[in-house]
């Protein structure tokens, strides 16, 4: 069999990819529903995931197909991006499966906007206060910890370095809590650390975390 032109090849696959959409004919728009997406858009007018403010859907957290009836509840509605090359509204919204659901995106989405805004005042405490060399020093070290409980355990990673964490807070505990700026800045690093490495915290970890993140935010800034 001749192999297809690579511009054919494209327009295949394009239509092999429209194929694989879920159908939604199991019911039919609502005449309100471009009232209600613009209100919802108003509302959130960026991605909930990234941020980013093109490419915008209206995401029905539980599919329309399968709940017509909560079309234009606005508690089953969430702002996702398809940009190039995030499209949160694939990979967040569908788990990257257009025929899969993801129930929990709301919360996951909330879990990691307060995961950037603590990575970001943690590199900002460390700019400010001048001690980039002693966060790299500690990241160092912390590596280093945590690759030899990898080597020890046989364990992943992100498990090792969650065990190292969980350590190093019960060790400073009582410092951060008393205000160590010290040991804030060294609680920075580690948070660096932990969000550019891409540990993925327990769930219940996560939750914890932005509970208390106001308070993390205030900590984080240099007085």
């Amino acid at each position: 069999m001749k192999p297809l032109a690579p511009r054919a090849a494209y327009l295949f696959a394009a239509l092999l990819a429209l194929a694989l959409l879920p159908t939604c004919d199991a019911a039919e728009r609502s005449p309100h529903w471009e009232k209600v997406r613009a209100e919802h858009l108003k509302a959130e007018p960026s991605c909930a995931w990234c941020g980013g403010a093109k490419d915008l859907q209206v995401h029905h957290v539980k599919p329309f197909h399968e709940h017509p009836e909560l079309e234009l509840d606005q508690a089953n509605l969430i702002t996702l991006c398809e940009a190039p090359g995030l499209n949160c509204h694939l990979i967040h919204g569908h788990h990257g499966d257009w025929k899969k659901e993801n129930p929990e995106v709301r919360e996951q989405c909330e879990l990691h906007r307060a995961m950037v805004r603590i990575r970001e005042a943690a590199a900002a405490r460390i700019v400010k206060r001048k001690c980039e060399a002693k966060a790299a020093a500690l990241q160092k070290r912390l590596i280093e910890r945590i690759d030899q409980r990898v080597a020890d355990s046989g364990r992943t990673w992100d498990a090792c370095a969650v065990d190292v964490a969980t350590d190093w807070l019960a060790d400073r505990r009582g410092a951060l809590e008393a205000g160590n700026q010290d040991r804030w800045d060294e609680a920075a690093a580690f948070l660096l650390l932990v969000y550019d490495r891409g540990v993925t915290p327990a769930p219940d970890v996560r939750r914890e975390l932005v509970a208390q993140v106001e308070d993390i935010l205030r900590r984080l800034a240099a007085e």
